[in-house]
């Protein structure tokens, strides 16, 4: 298994942002894998005979938050920092423009030539370079100023500190993609590991539920059936979609009357954006029952018990968006009979 990398050009910056989402098979897992422990949660009390469950149970619950966190940061979006850096850029270009015509009016007047041809640019010219070499030319203009720059002609000492700080907080910008997404893919490798080890635990679990099925038949089954109901519930066609923008600051509720829920339908929240979303039913448009967290460009599929619903007090279902800015998702509901 591996993950599915998704690129897109931001046209107006020329930089890349990366969005990095698991692929079907580690989403089919993962689901299966809270199925499971949702499970183990809702039918606590019952299988406490067997006392080697409860830690295996928490070691499960505790793997999928490590696979849910690994898959968020691993979920990068690079826009921010490509804005900013795209202002930065343009800031230092006028610094430099700046401090190298009075520089250049400075080395004409005492017939200083080569240091003339060193300090003379255009605007153009420098917008051309590539980011490393207008970091580069920047640093040997300031070596200039800090010489000379007392003597440029229509330039201040805070002009050439302008520079000076103007050039380090680009080369940050600079490095910044580079760190995000090495974070991001040290993340991302995190996942199948994790997979892989809830995995082991739920065979392990597998052979204590093993022992009800002489005592509680039914209790085994419904396990069971947790096992691999997302490997073939997720290709089955969802009853009900919706896709919607969810306001800043804001709860929206799910309008779902055409569909029959029961506490096993499942609810798969597809986010459509840059920062996460919380999901869950309430007893209002306001409140939340129980809850799911989905990062950014990630999808989460639950069932509604497990969201909180309950039919005589918890039936609304709402999307909330924490952040300052609209939010797109998707929401499908699967009939599970």
């Amino acid at each position: 298994m591996h993950s599915d990398c998704k690129l897109e050009k931001i046209n107006k910056f020329g930089f890349t942002k990366l969005f990095t989402i698991m692929n079907d098979v580690q989403t089919n897992r993962v689901n299966s894998l809270i199925k499971s422990s949702d499970f183990l949660d809702d039918h606590a009390s019952e299988l406490s005979a067997v006392a080697q469950l409860a830690p295996l149970a928490l070691e499960l619950k505790n793997l999928i938050s490590d696979i849910e966190t690994a898959a968020g940061k691993g979920s990068l979006d690079l826009t921010g920092v490509a804005e900013q850096k795209s202002i930065t850029r343009q800031n230092l270009i006028d610094s430099m423009m700046k401090v190298s015509r009075g520089a250049a009016a400075y080395y004409l007047s005492v017939n200083q030539l080569r240091e003339l041809r060193m300090v003379e640019f255009t605007s153009n010219e420098l917008t051309k370079k590539r980011d490393n070499d207008l970091y580069a030319t920047a640093k040997e203009m300031h070596q200039m100023a800090t010489v000379d720059g007392a003597n440029y002609i229509a330039v201040s000492a805070p002009d050439i500190t302008m520079l000076d700080d103007t050039k380090e907080k680009f080369f940050d910008y600079i490095q910044d993609p580079k760190r995000e997404v090495e974070i991001a893919a040290q993340q991302n490798a995190l996942i199948d590991p994790y997979i892989t080890q809830a995995m082991e635990i739920r065979k392990k679990l597998d052979i204590y539920m093993q022992t009800f099925i002489a005592t509680n038949a039914l209790l085994y089954n419904e396990w069971n059936a947790s096992l691999g109901i997302d490997d073939t519930g997720a290709n089955t066609s969802a009853s009900y979609t919706v896709t919607l923008m969810i306001p800043p600051s804001s709860i929206k509720s799910i309008d779902y009357s055409s569909v029959a829920l029961q506490g096993n339908t499942e609810i798969k929240l597809i986010n459509n954006s840059a920062a996460e979303l919380v999901y869950g039913f309430g007893n209002d448009s306001n409140s939340f029952a129980g809850t799911q967290t989905v990062y950014s460009n990630t999808q989460k599929r639950q069932s509604a018990s497990s969201l909180g619903y309950n039919a005589l007090s918890a039936t609304i279902l709402n999307v909330q968006n924490n952040k300052a800015v609209d939010l797109e998702c998707t929401i499908e509901i699967y009939d599970m009979g």
